[in-house]
């Protein structure tokens, strides 16, 4: 039997198994491919939100570069160059400080600011510091492309410049270089800046600054936070465009949304767990229940096979007339009224319970003194306690207390408290049977010397069809419907009962009923 209850227990176990893959695994594999999913989508998100500010750069760097085109385009085009003037160039371009325009050699170099802004020798500097440069935009030129380059930093006697070169071609198809020394501050702050505010509007937060130091040259607004985007300026090299989000920086945006569509999944991965440790929980309830009732099918059928063998065996030896003395024929008679009475009980245990299942019962409660109907109840079965070789001690405490109870419903009751402290009494065949009153209630005691009741199968041991099953005690005889029975019983008197039980030194069950007011009508019974 043990082997078996072990493969049976096995045989749970594969079945969980089971039921983790089927449903756990899932779980596991969806969470996985959910939160892979996630990563993905913010990896698009934030590429689509990388390429919208790289567009928003390229707008202000093209802008920048369309304006300063057209100014080349607009000197390619003037027939007589050396007739410009100041004023006909440069006050319509803020931060650009000088022009200067070499045709054939340093002699025919023009300066349109009129001033010594830019010597002659630092113009000869230039052209002989950047001499390949400009030999590749001659040879683009020739091509029919025209590119306006951008040149380091020049450090002139007169102040740091960017510079940026051009080939044109004047009306006589005579080629040019055209040198732009612009002040690099105030080129992004007048020129630059009206461009920057455009396109930032309510959503951007759009800042210059040099690219060596991190000094601020202009912001469309104040924020703290971290640029998205950093590039920089196609005419101002040594320069980088910022731009980050108004408000909260895209991390923060991207670890809020991250957060949230995480909770989102470890929620439903919760109510996925949940249901499936509901599921899981409800099933071992129902094998163990299913198990229970196997085992009380298979116990009610000994319980009733025994008797009805033994009444069966002494009728018929009886009707056959093989037994000649009365003494012998009154044992018989004897043993078969004993066996009857035992049938008895146990198919009026089981329509009890069948009653109470369906909640067919019906009670008929009365105003009655706990103490007389525990008397009345020991008087029908103090000869059976004897019988079966059990002492027992009675100590009336409740007096002339009463409560609303069925008679019949509580004797039941505490037979079964009795028939259970009997069966589960081992070799101490000793019983304490008392009432007492325990603040607003009254209550009826059975207490044994027996084997106890392990804190875990306390636990069960009033569900329906429970038995203890440890060592010889899964041989014990009984339905496992009596506590469950009697827990149904003091249910329906609004009252309650209670166990108090430590292993190897015995058990005690309490009825405890709510205490009504009556008149001492009857004297307290004597003990």
């Amino acid at each position: 039997m043990t082997f078996l209850r072990g493969l049976k227990f096995n045989s749970k176990n594969i079945t969980l198994a089971i039921l983790f893959v089927a449903i756990i695994l899932p779980i596991g594999v969806f969470t996985f491919i959910q939160l892979k999913n996630l990563q993905e989508h913010e990896e698009l998100l934030k590429g689509v939100q990388q390429r919208q500010l790289q567009t928003v750069i390229f707008s202000i760097n093209q802008h920048s570069d369309d304006v300063m085109k057209s100014l080349l385009l607009r000197l390619e085009n003037i027939a007589d160059i050396p007739a410009l003037t100041y004023d006909d160039i440069l006050p319509k371009y803020p931060g650009l400080r000088e022009v200067a325009i070499v045709r054939d050699g340093l002699d025919s170099a023009l300066c349109l600011s009129g001033t010594d802004l830019i010597s002659r020798d630092e113009i000869a500097e230039v052209l002989d510091m950047y001499h390949n440069e400009l030999q590749r935009l001659r040879s683009y030129k020739d091509l029919g492309y025209s590119k306006l380059e951008p040149l380091a930093t020049f450090h002139a006697a007169s102040g740091n410049y960017n510079l940026l070169a051009f080939i044109i071609k004047d009306l006589e198809d005579q080629q040019s270089v055209c040198l732009l020394f612009i002040e690099p501050v105030t080129f992004i702050e007048q020129f630059i800046a009206p461009k920057m505010q455009e396109l930032a509007e309510e959503s951007y937060v759009i800042a210059a600054a040099e690219h060596a130091s991190g000094e601020l040259v202009y912001a469309t607004d104040s924020t703290d936070n971290e640029g998205l985007q950093s590039l920089p300026l196609w005419l101002l090299p040594d320069y980088d465009v910022n731009v980050t989000l108004q408000g909260k920086s895209a991390a923060e945006i991207s670890q809020n949304r991250f957060r949230l569509n995480l909770i989102w999944i470890m929620i439903l991965t919760a109510i996925l767990v949940l249901g499936f440790v509901v599921i899981v929980r409800n099933l071992r309830r129902e094998m163990q229940l299913t198990q229970l009732k196997s085992d009380f099918v298979s116990s009610v059928s000994h319980e009733i096979r025994t008797p009805l063998a033994l009444i069966n065996m002494f009728a018929e030896t009886l009707l056959l007339g093989r037994v000649r003395e009365e003494e012998k024929k009154q044992e018989y008679y004897e043993i078969i009224t004993k066996e009857t009475s035992r049938l008895k009980n146990i198919v009026n245990k089981i329509l009890n319970f069948s009653q109470l299942e369906t909640k067919k019962r019906i009670y008929r409660f009365e105003t009655a003194r706990v103490d007389e109907v525990v008397k009345d109840t020991l008087d029908i079965y103090s000869y059976h306690l004897g019988n079966n070789g059990f002492e027992y001690t009675v100590s009336y405490g409740a007096g002339s207390t009463a409560a609303s109870i069925d008679s019949e419903a509580v004797t039941e009751a505490l037979i079964n408290l009795i028939d259970n402290a009997m069966k589960y009494s081992g070799e101490q065949k000793r019983l304490d049977i008392s009432t007492g009153i325990e603040d607003d209630e009254v209550y009826v005691s059975v207490k044994d010397y027996g084997i106890g009741i392990s804190d875990k199968d306390q636990k069960m041991i009033f569900d329906k069809f429970f038995r203890v099953t440890q060592g010889d005690i899964y041989y014990v005889r009984g339905a496992g419907l009596g506590l469950s029975i009697t827990k149904s019983i003091m249910d329906a008197h609004a009252g309650r009962i209670a166990l108090f039980s430590t292993p190897d030194e015995g058990s005690e069950f309490q009825l405890l009923f709510p205490i009504v007011d009556v008149p001492a009508v009857i004297s307290p019974v004597e003990t």
